[in-house]
């Protein structure tokens, strides 16, 4: 899935022998979430859910322009791959962000780098966190009807 649904990036401090940039190819923000969130239930190490949450969190809260992409990316996906994993994806972010004191929520608190959003205490962070995924949410639920 990640390599059907992947982008080339131009890295343009880098440049090759030939002067040419260095271009990788990536996952596009879509996959790379549905992907990550589908398997943070399956990592037997709480500090990898831990580590793939917070990266999608940080594509959330520092992306905003791309929230439009990534829900319709994901909404193709109920399309292109098995409906189980639609539901399973939205079921697992459901779970991980119900509250403020949900499982997701205390995964990302304990990565969060210290010197990270510095003008929010611990509380006030976790309620930016839900916020962002609760917002998240909703939105793909409005796009998967």
């Amino acid at each position: 899935m990640l390599l059907e649904n992947s982008i080339t990036v131009d890295i343009n401090d880098f440049k090759l022998e030939d002067g040419e940039f260095l271009k990788i190819r990536v996952p596009t923000p879509g996959a790379y979430i549905f992907q990550k969130v589908l398997i943070v239930t399956r990592r037997t190490r709480r500090v990898k859910s831990a580590k793939d949450l917070y990266y999608i969190f940080d594509i959330l809260s520092t992306c905003e322009i791309l929230h439009s992409q990534i829900a319709k990316d994901i909404c193709s996906f109920r399309t292109s791959y098995p409906v189980k994993w639609s539901r399973q994806f939205l079921r697992d972010l459901k779970t991980h962000f119900s509250d403020v004191n949900g499982n997701g929520v205390q995964l990302i608190q304990s990565q969060r780098p210290e010197n990270a959003f510095p003008s929010m205490n611990n509380e006030q962070f976790s309620h930016y966190v839900l916020g962002i995924f609760q917002d998240f949410i909703e939105r793909i639920e409005k796009d998967l009807c």
